[in-house]
């Protein structure tokens, strides 16, 4: 699967395409400091089982281009960005599969192009309801600190400051080869695509209201090891979006579809067999 690009609104946009022409479609959209790898233990699973699978990088992450607009970074933006992609691959209508700020890119995209959204899926989404978190004024200070360094350093000296000071990258616990691996992915994003996506995702809005009218099947999945605002939030796409289904996935953290890719696809292959 060769990476290949498209400029989408004047922001290039890398994807990769895998599966058979014809084959049914689906769009696989990653978070924040993530991209287009994260789905590496799911995308031939899904065209063994006869998807045509879509999976873009986001602006500023991986090999798409980073906008010096912040606007650029919002999640209706983008949005608005993938679908145009989308439909001109010809991935429209396509279920929809969104993880972490890439969840909360996926409810924008459905709210605004429903009619090219046949079902959807929320991977510990950061969407939903937003939860202002007025942070203590020693981590105030250390966001600030961090900001500058990734412009003035770069995302290497981020990351090794996040392991420094405990931030929430930090990978301390993990075994060294998931070190390497979170480190290779952080240290991919542009500075502008960290930043401005993280104050994009500071900034959204509440999507619940509007989800609520989506109509078509929807599932929401949590890691079983995940923080409990966004199980909360997990619970509550869930209850919002009438008829959807809700499963957590054992032995998993923010991430299943690669911390534990085998329960993960199994519950993804099952909901799209059902559609």
């Amino acid at each position: 699967m060769a990476v290949e690009k498209r400029t989408m609104d004047g922001v290039e946009i890398a994807y990769r395409i895998a599966g058979e022409a014809g084959a049914r479609p689906i769009v696989l959209i990653h978070g924040l400091t993530a991209n287009m790898r994260d789905w590496f233990s799911n995308v031939k699973p899904l065209a063994e089982a006869g998807w045509r699978v879509l999976t873009p990088d986001c602006p500023g992450h991986g090999n798409s281009s980073a906008p010096d607009e912040p606007c650029a970074y919002a999640m209706t933006q983008v949005a608005d960005r993938l679908h145009a992609l989308a439909v001109e691959l010809g991935f429209a209508p396509a279920v929809l599969v969104g993880h972490s700020m890439g969840g909360a890119i996926a409810e924008e995209y459905a709210i605004r192009h429903g009619a090219d959204v046949s079902a959807l899926v929320l991977l510990d989404s950061a969407g939903g309801k937003p939860r202002p978190v007025a942070p203590d004024a020693r981590l105030k200070a250390l966001i600030a600190i961090e900001r500058r360094i990734a412009f003035e350093q770069g995302m290497e000296a981020v990351w090794d400051f996040h392991q420094e000071h405990a931030m929430w990258a930090s990978a301390a616990q993990a075994p060294p080869a998931v070190q390497e691996m979170l480190k290779t992915r952080f240290c991919s994003v542009s500075p502008r695509g960290y930043v401005y996506g993280d104050e994009a995702l500071g900034a959204r809005r509440d999507t619940l209201p509007a989800l609520a009218r989506f109509g078509k099947k929807a599932l929401v999945i949590c890691g079983e090891n995940e923080a409990a605002a966004l199980k909360t939030a997990a619970d509550e796409l869930a209850a919002a979006i009438a008829g959807a289904r809700r499963e957590t996935i054992a032995r998993s953290w923010h991430s299943p579809h690669f911390e534990n890719a085998p329960a993960f696809n199994a519950t993804l292959l099952d909901f799209l067999k059902r559609l």
